[in-house]
């Protein structure tokens, strides 16, 4: 038995699920489950936000085996029950040795597989870069993108988990490495049963539907500018000058491009007041804001921003996914992170 740790929004969940394929792909003998106890404890959501719970099967009509199906109500409310005790969202989210103990309790030997990812989005991240020099942390950014310009393929190895992706395991408890959106980590591999995956449900209403059309007919560039729970790790982006050099880009490649906002509740208005930092002007330029897709319908962002026809993205998981699943033959997808999976990176 093979059981897989899910925990965070919907972009890094599909991303769990890539995951999850390529360990069926991979161990077609055993039976692989699924775990997303974080998503029934309150508290974890004070240190990572897990936005709008568990969303694949409501998304996407996705059944995935989970620890639910094969434990009783009593053993699975035990495991729970452990993992709250051990409050391990205040120990860098370790949360693998307190499963794997309960499980060991109750009869499931599993071996901890789990390399816990501290590069998670925490929302404490963005408190502690306050107290820091900003200046230190641009030329710091500087540094890195010239250090990744030369050093390329030596940068984005250390992204490379292409052997634990696609490892053969037996009674074994992995954590999630939200590692296909890198490059070279074989994605192409089961990119078949990710297509037939993630189908979104039709759009219904007026509102999204005509944005669609719109999308669809025009040389549409859907900016995916992410602040809140991530400014802590994005911030450098807007002060290093990311967005001006995406945009640019896109502007001599690009024949009347209709820039689209896509941002986080509470977002917008701040990027309204700055065009400036995107490379863009009210006058010139033809700018249009998404603001409307809340709560429970977030994921039309994603579905929106994937029928544009190209994509400016930072390091976020919702946005790369509205990148990836962009099916124009010729689109332009734009990173700040040379490891990233897209077409350019600046």
């Amino acid at each position: 038995m093979i059981l897989f740790h899910i925990d965070s929004g919907l972009g890094n969940q599909m991303l769990a699920y890539c995951e999850y394929l390529a360990l069926k792909k991979s161990n077609p003998g055993e039976d692989i489950y699924t775990e997303t106890l974080v998503y029934e404890i309150p508290e974890c959501d004070k240190t990572i936000s897990q936005w709008n719970g568990f969303e694949l099967e409501r998304v996407f009509g996705l059944k995935i085996p989970n620890l639910k199906d094969l434990l009783s109500e009593k053993d699975y409310q035990y495991v729970k029950d452990c993992l709250v005790k051990s409050e391990f969202w205040r120990k860098n989210w370790n949360y693998s040795p307190y499963v794997t103990k309960a499980l060991s309790d109750i009869g499931h030997n599993l071996e901890n597989m789990c390399q816990i990812n501290n590069e998670y989005p925490q929302k404490s991240a963005i408190k502690s870069f306050f107290g820091k020099s900003r200046q230190v942390q641009l030329l710091k950014y500087y540094y890195l993108r010239h250090k990744q310009i030369i050093d390329t393929k030596a940068y984005v190895n250390q992204y490379n988990h292409k052997t634990y992706l696609f490892g053969k395991y037996h009674d074994a408890y992995l954590g999630q490495k939200f590692s296909f959106i890198f490059r070279d980590n074989g994605i192409e591999q089961i990119k078949d049963d990710i297509l037939k995956s993630f189908v979104f449900p039709e759009i219904k209403d007026e509102r999204n539907r005509q944005l669609a059309s719109m999308l669809r007919s025009t040389n549409s560039v859907a900016i995916h500018a992410r602040r809140g729970d991530m400014l802590g790790r994005t911030w450098v982006y807007y002060q290093g000058g990311y967005f001006k050099r995406a945009v640019s880009y896109i502007k001599k490649h690009v024949d009347s491009p209709v820039f689209y906002f896509f941002c986080d509740p509470g977002s917008s208005e701040w990027c309204m007041k700055n065009l400036n930092i995107f490379g863009l002007t009210k006058n010139r330029d033809n700018i249009k804001f998404v603001t409307w897709n809340k709560g429970n319908d977030s994921f039309r962002d994603m579905q929106l921003m994937s029928y544009c026809k190209h994509n400016i993205i930072t390091n976020s998981s919702f946005g790369w996914w509205g990148a990836y699943l962009n099916t124009n033959p010729d689109k332009i997808t734009c990173t700040p992170d040379w490891a990233y999976n897209s077409t350019n990176h600046f």
